[in-house]
């Protein structure tokens, strides 16, 4: 709403919003950014605006990269609204855009370590830490806890079962492929418990895959 607004106010048409909900500005590897930069890169987009500088990325280095040499290259109007930055109109922001741009990337940092420190307390305490492994679900009555899922629990057993009666874990494999079995990456998107991804429709079993459940997800095979 305020980019939308203030394109109106200064009679900016045809405009587009990219987004990228939920994504750190760590990467540029955003679908969102990605889509936007085509444009740029094909000339059908002349002004990018974003609300601060952090909103563009929060990495120093490539950030500059992208308002110092990509933009201008494509001769792109850049602005960022708060951050009163404006390609068009430096006003000594030559100095005061790297700074921005730095302490973007040090509250990141900074995050980052304040993050760690919190999941080794809860971790001490007996809290599980990230996502579930395939086996387990976040426990609907207490989300802090894990409880067994007892559908993706079962496929482990079975990798068990079948592993003590001496089937390799190719064999496996194939065997899972042929009952066109869910890998774990495609039924925890099915069941709620992550986002989609563009490689779901490649997804299948693979003996790695098999041999990681035998190791790394025992507690779902009790």
């Amino acid at each position: 709403m305020l980019l939308t607004d203030y394109a109106d106010k200064h009679g900016y048409t045809n405009t587009k919003v990219y987004a990228d909900d939920g994504i750190s500005g760590v990467t540029f590897q955003r679908q969102g950014f990605q889509e936007m930069l085509e444009g740029v890169q094909s000339g059908e987009i002349g002004r990018v605006i974003v609300k601060d500088l952090s909103r563009l990325g929060r990495n120093f280095i490539e950030v500059g990269q992208y308002t110092d040499y990509v933009f201008p290259q494509h001769d792109i109007h850049f602005i960022a609204v708060l951050d009163n930055v404006d390609s068009k109109k430096q006003d000594g922001m030559d100095f005061i855009t790297p700074i921005k741009n730095i302490f973007n990337e040090m509250y990141i940092s900074d995050i980052s370590r304040k993050l760690r420190s919190s999941q080794r307390v809860k971790s001490s305490q007996g809290y599980p830490i990230g996502r579930p492994p395939y086996g387990y679900m976040r426990d609907p009555e207490n989300p802090k806890r894990w409880a067994v899922d007892e559908e993706a629990a079962e496929v482990v057993q079975r990798i068990y079962r079948m592993r003590l009666e001496g089937m390799s874990t190719q064999r496996i494999a194939d065997t899972f492929r042929r009952e066109k079995l869910d890998m774990p990456s495609v039924y925890v998107v099915k069941k709620g418990f992550d986002r989609p991804n563009n490689r779901l429709d490649r997804a299948e079993w693979t003996s790695m895959t098999s041999s990681k459940l035998c190791r790394g997800t025992r507690g779902s095979a009790n």
